[in-house]
């Protein structure tokens, strides 16, 4: 998203300067006065230099300039860039100027911590920040003269939108759910097309007051960094509770919860990604219009580990007549040449390998276009992306203690493909 917010003069000084990534090179503002302050040429408010882009507004002799190196949303910078002018120009008397940005860098700096988290738009309402920003502008001889603002200070931070302030339990509570859905694509030849997991991470709080949680993860977004090794998470989207920056610099999501349910975040993991169960698939078509299937099944995860309601649907040729099926554990059956096999198994520990033969009479027929077989399942306390909840920590002043508990789960519903 944002790396950077620069306040900069008519003559491309830098009065205001904020990073709120680690991306941005020394000299970004004189890149700005050397290419656009300085160059009559340029009149679009969006220029792009290498990998970095710069993104502007001119108000009277102060330019407002957003800078990123990744492909942020043009509309959604310049909508951050017109509410900071709004904003400003209210704690300023409705006048940014120069000379008004100089005696009042303080305040434009608390101004843009609280607008704006590690580069991403966290609270832009104008009453929401006066309750948390009270400083008063500082006036200059040639600033217009203006009436004494005074913003009242509440006994606390303001209440956030999504959290009443009188909750109260007789029993506080935090539950975490980690929910994988597994998305895996075998060849015939048993290369791993695809392997790639869809996280969501859900919470139920019953907690009362206004508790600060914080959810310590072994994992960072994509494009950012951290101090030691870490899973790679991407195309992550969190809750608006959630402080963003935290994520990147200490692996974790601090936010003040919603009362109930609600999802605190969704995540995509494309590495390194577990798979709990193996299938290996032998499939002989004889001259006979036999078709003969040996399938092996591995649950490949840790003994304590138990998958259930494992399904696997087996596809049988078009023409088939007569089958013939069985399976060490579970139940199989044919359901016809449209449905073909399905081998059921109500639970299978980690480590333990079983295995399904079948045979198929088929009419006189083509070959037939053979889909994959599609295998459905669940395993608790199992994350296949490595993704983990090192700790949960609530905090409330009136200190008591709830109860916690972290819960995974991995999942394959039609997601988990073999073909044969």
């Amino acid at each position: 998203m944002i790396s950077g917010i620069f306040l900069i003069n008519a003559q491309g000084n830098a009065l205001v300067s904020r990073l709120f990534r680690d991306d941005l090179k020394a000299g970004v503002s004189d890149l700005f006065r050397i290419h656009v302050v300085q160059n009559p040429s340029v009149d679009a408010p969006i220029v792009t230099l290498g990998n970095m882009t710069f993104m502007w507004v001119r108000h009277a002799d102060v330019y407002v300039v957003a800078a990123t190196v990744s492909n942020a949303n043009p509309t959604l910078v310049f909508e951050f860039l017109y509410k900071f002018l709004r904003t400003a120009g209210s704690y300023l008397g409705g006048h940014l100027s120069q000379e008004a940005v100089k005696k009042n860098f303080m305040l434009l700096y608390e101004l843009l911590d609280e607008m704006m988290d590690f580069g991403y738009p966290q609270d832009t309402e104008l009453n929401s920040l006066k309750m948390m920003i009270t400083s008063e502008m500082v006036r200059g001889g040639g600033d217009a003269p203006h009436p004494e603002r005074t913003y009242p200070m509440p006994s606390s931070v303001a209440a956030p939108t999504w959290r009443k302030r009188d909750i109260k339990y007789r029993k506080n509570k935090c539950f975490i759910d980690v929910i994988e859905t597994l998305h895996l694509l075998i060849s015939a030849q048993g290369t791993v097309l695809r392997a790639d997991v869809d996280g969501r991470v859900q919470m139920r709080s019953y907690l009362s007051g206004m508790p600060d949680c914080t959810v310590g993860v072994n994992a960072i977004v994509d494009g950012t960094t951290a101090s030691g090794p870490a899973l790679v998470l991407d195309k992550c989207q969190f809750h608006p509770c959630v402080k963003i920056g935290h994520v990147g610099q200490e692996q974790c999501l601090r936010f003040i919860p919603p009362d109930g349910e609600f999802e605190l975040m969704r995540y995509r993991a494309v590495k390194n990604i577990r798979v709990p169960l193996l299938l290996d698939v032998v499939v002989e078509e004889t001259a006979q219009r036999m078709v003969r299937y040996n399938i092996q099944l591995r649950a490949s995860m840790d003994p304590q580990l138990v998958a259930s309601d494992v399904e696997i649907r087996i596809p049988t040729p078009p023409a088939s007549v007569h089958v013939d099926c069985h399976a060490q554990i579970g139940q199989a059956k044919w359901e016809g040449p449209e449905a073909g096999m399905v081998w059921r198994i109500p639970r299978i520990q980690g480590m333990v390998e079983v295995s399904f033969r079948a045979e198929v009479k088929c009419r006189p027929t083509q070959s037939w276009t053979r889909p994959p077989i599609v295998i459905n399942f669940d395993v608790l306390m199992l994350a296949v992306s490595g993704f983990l909840i090192r700790y949960l920590q609530v905090v409330e002043r009136s200190n008591y203690r709830p109860v916690k508990w972290v819960r995974y789960q991995t999942r394959a519903a039609h997601s988990y493909l073999v073909r044969f």
